[in-house]
């Protein structure tokens, strides 16, 4: 079972990171995304 949640885990992160930038692209075309609201998904995630 560990090795299954490690590959789960493995493959939120990827997502998260990939969602992360792409957030940080809108925010870039003028959208400001707080990246406190980054930081604390990602935490929240890491749980």
């Amino acid at each position: 079972m560990t090795v299954v949640q490690n590959s789960l885990d493995s493959t939120v992160i990827q997502n998260i990171h990939q969602l992360n930038i792409e957030l940080n692209n809108l925010g870039a075309a003028g959208n400001q995304f707080p990246a406190r609201f980054s930081n604390q998904l990602i935490q929240l995630l890491g749980r």
